[in-house]
C-alpha cells in the first residue's frame, strides 16, 4: 500500500494496518505512488500489472498512470492485448478497446487481435472484432487457420456469422483439417454445451459442413464411439458431407444412436437412416416400421422421409404399414402426438391410397372418438358415403359421432326421408341410443312431430320408457298419453308395471282405473308392482297414495283381491313410515268388515 500510496494524504498507517482518512473513490484519486519516475520510465511494468491485476487498488493504480501517460499504450505488445481484451475489469476493458479502436482505425486488425476480441466474452469486444470481420471478411477468410480460431472463440455470435455467410452456398471454399479443432472434443471441454450444439449445427446444416468433407472414416468411427453426446452428434453431422457414403460410415453403430436415452441422438440417428442404400431398408422394414409408433415424438417425426423410400420401394410394405397406421389412429393413442404423426404419414405418403379405405372403415373413423381418426374420416366420409344407400340401422348409429357436421346430416336424412323412417320406426328408435345430448333433444322432437299415431306400437313405446335415458322414458311415457288406445291398454299396464322407476311407477298409477278397475285378474297380476312401489321408500307420496286408494276400493269387491292385499302389507308392514301404517291399518279395517274370516294383522276388539 505504501508503494502505491505513499505519496498520498489519504492514506494512514497504524503499526501493520493501512486505512483511508476519509471515505474515497478509487477511480477518483490521482497518482500518490512513490517513485512515480520509475513507472514512468519503465511502460511494460504499468501493463504487466494491469494486465496480471487480480485487485481493485491494482488496477486503478495502473489506470492512474496510463490516464496521465497515454503513450504507455502504444507500446502495448500483441499478447498483452490479447490478454487485456479478456480483462475480467470494465474499467480495463473500456480504456484498452478504445485504445485498439483507435490503432486499428485505418488498419486491419491482426488474425491474433480478431480472435481476442472474438472470444472476450465482452459485448463491446465481441461486436468490435464482428464488425472488422465484417468489413475485412475477404481477407480473414482467405486463411483457413484463421477459420479454425473462429470454431474455437466459444462464442455463439461467431457461429450465427458463420451460418448466415454459408447458409445456402460455401462462400469460401477450402479443406480445413478436423485435428485442429480437437478442443471441440475433448472430454474436459472448456466449451459450453450449448456451443457445441450450435457448432454441430453449423456443420450439419449449413454449407459450411462441406469444409469437412474429408474427415477419415476412423476419425468420424471415433467420434461416433465417443461416450460424449455433442462427440456422437458431430460424428453424424460430419457424415452429412463426407465423402464417404454414410451407410459405410454408420452401418455399424446406427442401433446404438437410434437406441439412445438421449432425444437428439435417437433423432439424427433415424435421419442417418434414411442416407441408407435401399437394399438396407428392404432387409430392415419390419423394424424400421416399427419407428413409425416409436414412444419418442422426435423418432417419429425423423422416420416420415425413409418411411416414403420404403413405400415407393416395397407394395407389401406399403399395404402393411398403411393398414397398421389407420389402426393405431382408431385406438387409444399410447403416446402424446402418436396420432398427429401417423395423420401426417398417411395424409403425406398415402394421399392417394385413401380413396381406397372400406366404406366400413370410413364409419370407424367418423366414429372414433379421436381427432385425427375423425380428421381423416370426415372429408373421405362426405366424399364417399351416399346416405340413402345406407340401412336405418347404420345410419342411426351415426348419432353416436363427435363430428357435429355427421351429426347435422344425420338430422337433414331424417327430415328429408320421413316417410322412410315411419317405415322403419322400430330400427330408427335406436338413435336414442346416442351419447349426445343434441341428439337426444333432436330425435324426442322429431319422433313427436313426425311419426304418425298409426305406427306406434307396443313394443316401440315400451322401448321408449325403459330406457336408460330419463329423457327418452319422459319422451315415452309422453307418446303414451298421447297415442294411448284402448285396445293396447291392458298389454302396456302389465308391460309397464315392470317399470322400476319412480316416475314410472307414478305414470302407471293413471291407468288403474282405466285398465285394472273391477278386474281381479289383472290386479293379481300387477301384485309385484304394487310391492315394489309401496316397500320402496323413494317411491314418490302420490304414488302411495293412489295405490293404497285403490287396493282398499277393489279389495272391498273381490276376496282373492283381499288376500293378496293382506299378503303385501304382512311382508312390509313392519318397515313403512307413521303415515305408510296408517294407510295399511285403513286397508285392513275395511277388508275385515267386508271380509272378516281373512286373518288381517290386527287386534281387533269388540265393543
Amino acid at each position: 500500500m505504501y508503494v502505491l500510496y505513499g505519496n498520498s494524504t489519504l492514506l494512514n498507517r497504524d503499526n501493520t494496518k493501512w486505512f483511508y482518512s476519509e471515505d474515497i473513490k478509487l477511480e477518483d484519486l490521482e497518482r500518490a505512488e512513490i517513485l512515480p519516475e520509475v513507472w514512468n520510465s519503465n511502460p511494460e511494468k504499468v501493463l504487466y500489472v494491469l494486465s496480471h491485476a487480480k485487485s481493485e487498488e491494482a488496477v486503478f493504480f495502473a489506470l492512474r498512470i496510463i490516464k496521465e501517460k497515454k503513450n504507455i499504450l502504444d507500446s502495448l505488445l500483441l499478447d498483452d492485448l490479447q490478454r487485456l481484451v479478456s480483462h475480467y475489469h470494465p474499467k480495463v476493458l473500456d480504456v484498452i478497446l478504445e485504445s485498439i479502436k483507435n490503432k486499428y482505425k485505418n488498419i486491419q486488425p491482426e488474425d491474433a487481435i480478431m480472435l481476442a476480441l472474438l472470444s472476450s466474452k465482452n459485448e463491446r469486444a465481441i461486436e468490435l472484432g464482428l464488425g472488422w470481420l465484417n468489413f475485412y471478411e475477404r481477407d480473414y477468410f482467405s486463411r483457413d487457420e484463421f477459420v479454425i480460431g473462429l470454431l474455437l472463440t466459444g462464442e455463439v455470435k461467431v457461429i450465427d456469422y458463420l451460418k448466415t455467410l454459408y447458409g445456402s452456398i460455401p462462400k469460401y471454399n477450402f479443406i480445413l483439417n478436423l485435428n485442429a479443432l480437437r478442443g471441440l472434443f475433448q472430454s474436459h471441454s472448456i466449451y459450453t454445451e450449448a456451443y457445441l450444439l450450435e457448432v454441430n449445427n453449423l456443420i450439419g446444416n449449413t454449407t459450411f459442413g462441406s469444409l469437412l468433407s474429408d474427415v477419415s472414416l476412423e476419425e468420424i468411427n471415433k467420434l461416433a464411439s465417443s461416450n460424449s453426446v455433442t462427440n456422437k452428434l458431430f460424428a453424424a453431422y460430419l457424415a452429412k458431407h463426407n465423402k464417404i457414403e454414410t451407410f459405410l460410415l454408420f452401418k455399424d453403430s446406427i442401433d446404438k444412436y437410434i437406441n439412445s436415452d438421449d432425444a437428439r441422438l435417437r433423432q439424427v440417428g433415424i435421419e442417418l437412416l434414411s442416407q441408407f442404400p435401399d437394399h438396407f431398408l428392404l432387409e430392415n422394414s419390419k423394424k424400421i416400421s416399427g419407428f413409425c409408433f416409436s414412444e419418442y415424438e422426435e423418432v417419429r417425426t425423423a422416420i416420415q422421409p425413409t418411411i416414403e423410400r420404403l413405400v415407393n420401394l416395397d407394395t407389401d410394405f406399403k399395404t402393411s404399414l398403411f393398414n397398421s397406421l389407420l389402426i393405431v389412429l382408431i385406438e387409444a393413442e399410447k403416446y402424446d402426438g402418436l396420432h398427429a404423426n401417423c395423420y401426417s404419414l398417411l395424409t403425406e405418403n398415402y394421399k392417394h391410397y385413401l380413396n381406397d379405405i372400406s366404406h366400413e372403415f370410413m364409419f370407424k373413423l367418423v366414429l372414433s372418438h379421436y381427432e385425427y381418426a375423425q380428421k381423416l374420416g370426415l372429408p373421405l366420409f362426405k366424399q364417399h358415403i351416399d346416405l340413402n344407400t345406407l340401412p336405418v340401422e347404420k345410419l342411426v348409429s351415426l348419432g353416436n359421432s363427435d363430428i357435429f357436421e355427421i351429426r347435422k346430416m344425420l338430422q337433414d336424412y331424417f327430415q328429408l326421408h320421413i316417410p322412410k323412417i315411419n317405415y322403419e320406426l322400430e330400427k330408427a328408435l335406436l338413435i336414442f341410443n346416442s351419447s349426445w345430448q343434441d341428439i337426444i333433444d333432436w330425435a324426442c322432437d322429431y319422433f313427436e312431430r313426425s311419426i304418425e299415431e298409426k305406427n306406434w306400437t307396443v313394443n316401440m313405446l315400451l322401448y321408449a320408457c325403459d330406457h336408460t335415458k330419463n329423457e327418452v322414458q319422459a319422451f315415452g311415457r309422453k307418446m303414451i298419453t298421447a297415442h294411448f288406445r284402448e285396445e293396447e291398454g291392458l298389454p302396456l299396464l302389465i308391460k309397464l308395471q315392470e317399470h322400476p322407476t319412480k316416475d314410472m311407477q307414478f305414470f302407471v298409477t293413471n291407468y288403474l282405473e282405466t285398465y285394472a278397475k273391477d278386474s281381479p285378474d289383472v290386479i293379481l297380476k300387477l301384485e309385484t308392482y304394487f310391492k315394489t312401489s309401496l316397500f320402496n321408500i323413494n317411491t314418490h307420496r302420490s304414488t302411495k297414495t293412489r295405490i293404497y286408494a285403490f287396493l282398499e276400493q277393489e279389495s272391498v269387491k273381490s276376496k282373492v283381491v283381499a288376500e293378496m292385499t293382506v299378503r303385501l302389507i304382512n311382508s312390509i308392514l313392519g318397515t313403512k313410515t307413521i303415515k305408510d301404517r296408517s294407510n295399511n291399518i285403513d286397508v285392513l279395517l275395511s277388508i275385515y268388515d267386508v271380509f272378516p274370516e281373512i286373518e288381517v294383522p290386527l287386534l281387533i276388539k269388540s265393543n
